[in-house]
């Protein structure tokens, strides 16, 4: 295992991380519009 290899892997894993993250943070948002709005 070389090291650009364990780079990739961890550049992997923290792109899912902030997709996860972009995805609660839009429905919190959603949510809050939604509830704004009546």
């Amino acid at each position: 295992m070389n090291i650009k290899h364990l780079l990739l892997v961890y550049a992997r894993s923290n792109d899912l991380e902030r997709k996860c993250n972009s995805i609660e943070e839009n429905k919190r948002y959603e949510l809050y519009t939604w509830l704004t709005s009546y």
